[in-house]
């Protein structure tokens, strides 16, 4: 595994966790490991795949807001 790469972690329940292999601490194995996804109780992770890291492109930043419902109407009817 490449510090460059993101890790995918997959639970029965659906629950998807995409992180960067590089935030994951590495501890000694005298300790008791990281907790990498909480699931939830009778749930299991059932499949761990390494990915490309995915960049963040600018046009997240293009996106304009999604415009407010218009309560006027509502308004002028009471």
């Amino acid at each position: 595994m490449d510090e460059e790469d993101d890790i995918l972690l997959i639970s029965d329940d659906g629950t998807i966790i995409r992180m960067a292999a590089e935030s994951i601490s590495m501890y000694g194995r005298a300790t008791q490991g990281v907790r990498l996804m909480r699931v939830t109780e009778g749930s299991k992770v059932i499949s761990l795949a390494r990915t490309e890291k995915e960049e963040l492109s600018d046009e997240y930043d293009e996106l304009e807001p999604e415009a407010e419902p218009e309560t006027q109407g509502a308004q002028e009817a009471e």
